[in-house]
């Protein structure tokens, strides 16, 4: 039988998603940990089931590193817009 041993979430901040995990959600923090050899910085959390991994990407100096945001390209705007004016009662 299958069974997930983990689900990894990359998060920009990763004390402020261990703090709504465990205090809004009710997770279970099992353990945190700093990889400076992979320059990244995770936590793991209970889940029913498995863990929920918590990772964030850090620097050459151990500091977070800010996701960059990917780009839009011009067909998902177009296709956004479609959505918007099709099915939003506000159009």
């Amino acid at each position: 039988m299958f069974q997930l041993d983990h689900v990894a979430v990359q998060v920009a901040d990763l004390d402020a998603a261990i703090a709504f995990y465990t205090e809004k959600l009710g997770l279970k923090l099992v353990f945190t940990k700093v990889d400076r050899a992979h320059h990244e910085a995770f936590a793991f959390l209970e889940l029913a089931g498995g863990r929920l991994e918590l990772l964030q990407t850090l620097d050459a100096d151990g500091h977070a590193q800010p996701r960059p945001k990917p780009p839009i390209r011009s067909e998902e705007r177009r296709v956004g817009k479609e959505c918007r004016s099709r099915w939003s009662p506000y159009h």
